[in-house]
């Protein structure tokens, strides 16, 4: 999954963290502080854009169902970069 999908721009992001028998990635977000809250910041970005992931901690989590489309697959996963660019870009001392 992560040749086909996974966006190359991510500087902040360590991918994947992959699930073996189900569809499950995890996408560990690097070089915050645990108190940035960057996971949560993630997940309300991501269902402002229609998206929902979970957050566990500073890995962002994402269960699509094993049925998913291709495109839907790939949906998922530009709206989960996005929301982590734009989760990234805000200053952390703006998002206290």
């Amino acid at each position: 999954m992560a040749g086909s999908v996974a966006p190359s721009n991510q500087r902040h992001v360590r991918w994947p963290l992959a699930g073996k028998d189900a569809l499950v990635i995890g996408i560990q977000l690097a070089e915050f502080p645990l108190a940035a809250r960057m996971g949560h910041r993630v997940t309300l970005e991501a269902r402002a854009r229609g998206a929902i992931v979970r957050p566990l901690g500073d890995t962002v989590v994402l269960m699509p169902p094993l049925g998913i489309a291709p495109g839907e697959l790939r949906r998922l996963v530009e709206i989960t970069a996005d929301a982590i660019a734009a989760a990234t870009e805000t200053p952390l001392a703006a998002a206290a």
